[in-house]
């Protein structure tokens, strides 16, 4: 008001849309309110349940209901289905075949290792998922069963010393400076590799699964393969089952 411009002057106005207004969005349409909030610079934040009622990755409950007012301060919440809950059974001491069975009951995939034991042949002597743990279905579990082959590790005879030091022959302790901490490399565990709905939730999913495991984290817009959903886990298939020592530091390459 009351500027002085030159003639012909393109005048610009902007005029209010009212309030931001929550979208209409379905069960199935989570990548909806996640583009939504994105276009507005308005934070989400996705929780993971289980859900016996609703399918895996679709909308439980969200905080903002269609037509609800979003203000630039508000946090969107979701809470996200990871499907139905399944219950690990207790599979030790069972017989291969019966536990197979019951892993298919259990809507769960098994595979199985065969491990020296002096336990009975093709009997289940471990697994990598605790029994009564809370999982999702088709959560790989990997069963140990014995093939009846006894090792024995103590074949020295015990009556018998060896002593690599004489006592005439001066140590060697290098000015007494203690040797650097190896780490046991033998403490081993079975990795879990489970993808969630998007790349941070995957991560956390992955570290509080596997918690004595180091990783280094490779997040990505798309694998190799061209995948580009997001939580996706390039190396799932890798790593998922793998054998590893506390030692490593095992890369995780996540679409984010």
């Amino acid at each position: 008001e009351n500027d002085i411009i030159e003639e012909g002057t393109t005048i610009y106005i902007t005029t209010s849309n009212g309030p931001l207004k929550m979208i209409d969005y379905k069960e199935t349409e989570i990548d909806k309110i996640r583009t939504f909030a994105n276009t507005y610079k308005i934070a989400i934040n996705e929780i993971m349940e289980y859900s016996n009622d609703v399918s895996k990755g679709n909308i439980i409950r969200a905080s903002h209901k269609k037509g609800d007012n979003v203000n630039s301060t508000d946090t969107i919440e979701v809470v996200i289905s990871l499907g139905k809950s399944i219950i690990v059974p207790n599979f030790t001491g069972m017989s291969m075949d019966k536990a197979k069975e019951l892993c298919n009951e259990k809507s769960l995939s098994c595979t199985t290792i065969y491990k020296t034991s002096s336990q009975t042949k093709n009997t289940v002597i471990s697994q990598n998922k605790k029994a009564n743990s809370e999982v999702i279905e088709g959560t790989n579990v990997i069963l140990y069963i014995s093939n009846q082959k006894a090792t024995n590790n103590q074949t020295t005879n015990n009556n018998t010393t060896t002593n690599t030091q004489n006592n005439n022959t001066p140590s060697n302790n290098n000015n007494n400076v203690p040797e650097e901490p190896k780490c046991d490399t033998s403490k081993t565990t079975v990795l879990n590799i489970q993808p969630g709905e998007t790349g941070e939730n995957t991560k956390k999913m992955i570290i509080n699964m596997n918690k004595n495991v180091k990783f280094a984290w490779n997040m990505v817009t798309s694998c190799p393969n061209g995948a580009t959903t997001p939580g996706t886990v390039c190396n799932g298939d890798v790593l998922e089952g793998k054998t590893v020592d506390y030692c490593s530091t095992i890369t995780v390459t996540i679409v984010k």
